[in-house]
């Protein structure tokens, strides 16, 4: 990650968020995007999964990085699992913390599960599901949430949420900038969306 800042390149982890704060403290000065899964509070739930014993360091991590580097941009991911971790009220949990504890500019990727590996007796995630998950985000006061791993016409867009302006258009990896100013914000009203215009 050093060689790459050298080289004005930008940085991203893809992490289960279980780090210690001196890993973090380390790999922070050359990190320029923290993309983190929240799947769940439930302590079972990761012991089960990937065999981590508890949840919470994951969230304190997240928090502690929004907190003590505001250069970092944060992105949170559920990947809603059928039956694991699909109820309302674990959904409403996670929408509330990241409202709460990174701002309702948080983009917030329900993502859908398919069968791999050792759970290939797990149906995938139905869109239904990751509908129901944006209305509760929408709900707990999120701005910015995305339907993931699926198939949509607008489920990947970003909309002004001031004045409902189409501004990012989004199909698979296909990405069309419409109305969106060097400094992040809606070029319609001025709103600040939470994204970064790399030069």
């Amino acid at each position: 990650m050093k060689l790459a800042k050298k080289e004005k390149l930008y940085t991203v982890w893809v992490t289960n968020g279980y780090a210690t704060k001196k890993t973090i403290d380390l790999i922070a000065p050359y990190l320029d995007i923290w993309r983190v899964d929240l799947k769940s509070f439930d302590d079972k739930f990761y012991q089960k999964l990937i065999n981590i014993p508890r949840a919470k360091p994951i969230f304190e991590n997240t928090k502690y990085i929004h907190q003590r580097y505001s250069n970092i941009h944060i992105e949170c991911v559920t990947n809603i699992i059928p039956d694991w971790n699909d109820n309302n009220q674990n959904l409403k949990h996670i929408a509330q913390w990241i409202t709460k504890n990174l701002g309702p500019k948080t983009p917030w990727h329900v993502t859908c599960f398919y069968p791999a590996a050792q759970m290939m007796d797990t149906p995938p995630t139905p869109q239904k599901t990751l509908i129901r998950a944006r209305k509760i985000g929408k709900e707990a006061g999120l701005q910015f949430i995305y339907l993931g791993n699926i198939k949509t016409k607008t489920g990947e867009n970003t909309y002004c949420p001031q004045c409902g302006t189409l501004c990012v258009e989004r199909q698979g990896y296909q990405t069309k900038i419409l109305a969106v100013d060097k400094n992040g914000c809606c070029s319609q009203c001025n709103e600040p969306l939470n994204i970064k215009i790399l030069s």
